[in-house]
């Protein structure tokens, strides 16, 4: 059996929860189109079986309308490896650390393992994850 590879690098809005919406861009005029990850993968990968290799999420300061809607989901198990850009901002509250933490503890219970972690500014930071 052949299996087929290919790559695709989408800029899109991701839906905090299983809706499709719309939100206002950086102009009145202008806006976002917000879609769940759940019909991305379909839309790219319709076998349900099929395990895709990559998810780069850079979430720019959206984390906590994202994560927990994408722990949630269950779609993650779909992908091989995870990476997120997150924004922790010096002196930020206690609540939010814990609010990570609790959800790369969720992200381990469905399988995944912290591969890598990088510290890019000062308040930027990259972390991968791997399915085992």
């Amino acid at each position: 059996m052949s299996t087929r590879e290919f790559e695709v690098t989408e800029v899109v809005g991701l839906s905090p929860d299983s809706s499709t919406r719309k939100v206002p861009g950086s102009r009145w005029s202008d806006y976002w189109s917000l879609t769940p990850l759940t019909q991305l993968t379909t839309r790219y990968s319709p076998n349900v079986q099929q395990i895709i290799s990559l998810l780069t999420l850079d979430l720019d300061g959206s984390e906590w309308d994202i994560l927990g809607g994408l722990l949630d989901s269950g779609v993650l198990k779909r992908f091989r490896q995870i990476s997120f850009r997150l924004r922790i901002w010096f002196g930020e509250e206690n609540e939010n650390y814990r609010r990570f933490y609790s959800w790369f503890v969720r992200l381990e219970r469905q399988g995944f393992h912290k591969l890598a972690f990088r510290h890019l500014q000062e308040s930027a930071r990259d972390i991968v994850f791997v399915s085992l």
